[in-house]
């Protein structure tokens, strides 16, 4: 089967955009990566001192292996979608190349969560490092539901582990209800909120999302929910911003959906990239503030006079000085560096 002039002008846009990961960075990108650098070396001060500006380092590194990591997928789509012209075009052996270079893609994109350091969420979000979470809503559990009949308590089991109970009462509003769930519900790792439409909004570290999705069960007193056992309720997660599942190429119809499906993917990754670009902008431009520069020097000073105190002999000064690092393990300086 030929490919038509309209599909050769679509994959011909495509590449352009898929390409744009590609392109040379600019003279303003390579100067405000050397403040970064110059500001994470300025973070841990000469004499062991602990950087005082938390997760400076952390963050700024997420945003960088997000930023590449967009790219490096925006560069097998563009192969991706050659090979799905081959593939219309009816080239010879066009379809069994096609399949390596989608399982290809398929096995990459399963590394996002460790190759972004968490920041980068299914829906293709940029968040605070180690911070991604999955998305859901809990079926029955919708405000309207909840706020009518009469009042009721309910508790939760995610992983065994229980919540202390809920009290739902007629006529509460979706912000009270929402966080009267979040504050039972987040030390188990969900937190809740009612979004601008009045939904409850659910979520869950992604890391733990599918122990969370298997184990959530919740019971009632009759009225909405069971009294007794837990019962499981009906979860519909926050649909991903790339739904490989749906990329098939078993026809000519599945193939041009298909292309559809990656020129949009190379789209949301180029505005992943921007994102991430913007992000350091402001995160370099924070490092070079005149308070940035004070913390710094604040924290060298002080690094400077504790090893000097520890250097003496004196009893009095190590009484002081020992309980002090009490308690200071390397797991514990690492995670304030932002090195872990």
């Amino acid at each position: 089967m030929q490919i038509s002039a309209v599909q050769t002008r679509g994959a011909t846009a495509a590449g352009s955009a898929i390409g744009a990961a590609a392109r040379p960075a600019s003279a303003a990108t390579a100067g405000r990566d050397v403040r970064l650098r110059s500001a994470a070396l300025s973070s841990t001060p000469p004499g062991g001192g602990l950087e005082l500006r938390d997760g400076f380092n952390r963050q700024a590194s997420a945003l960088q292996q997000s930023k590449a990591f967009a790219g490096r997928a925006q560069a097998q789509l563009g192969e991706l979608k050659r090979g799905l012209g081959d593939a219309l075009a009816g080239q010879q052996l066009a379809d069994s190349r096609l399949q390596q270079v989608l399982r290809r893609f398929t096995d990459f994109w399963q590394t996002r969560p460790a190759a972004t350091a968490g920041s980068v969420d299914g829906a293709l979000r940029l968040v605070e490092a180690g911070q991604a979470r999955q998305g859901f809503r809990l079926r029955g559990l919708d405000t309207p539901a909840l706020a009518v009949g009469e009042a009721e308590k309910l508790q939760f089991s995610v992983r065994g582990r229980l919540s202390p109970p809920v009290s739902i009462e007629p006529g509460l509003s979706p912000v009270t209800l929402g966080r009267r769930l979040d504050l039972a519900l987040a030390p188990l790792g969900v937190r809740v909120a009612a979004d601008a439409d009045a939904v409850l909004q659910f979520s869950a570290p992604e890391a733990d999302w599918p122990a969370v999705r298997d184990s959530l069960q919740v019971k009632g007193e009759g009225r909405r929910y069971p009294t007794g056992q837990f019962s499981r309720v009906r979860i519909d997660a926050d649909a991903a911003a790339i739904r490989l599942d749906s990329w098939k190429t078993d026809s000519p119809a599945a193939l041009r959906q298909t292309l559809r499906d990656v020129v949009l993917a190379g789209q949301q990754l180029e505005a992943l990239q921007r994102s991430a670009d913007t992000a350091l902008d402001r995160l370099a431009t924070q490092a070079g503030s005149p308070a940035a520069a004070e913390q710094a020097q604040r924290a060298e000073g002080l690094a400077v006079h504790f090893e000097a105190q520890a250097r003496t002999a004196s009893f009095a000064v190590l009484a002081d000085v020992l309980p002090a690092t009490r308690g200071l393990t390397r797991e514990r300086v690492t995670a304030l560096l932002g090195l872990d």
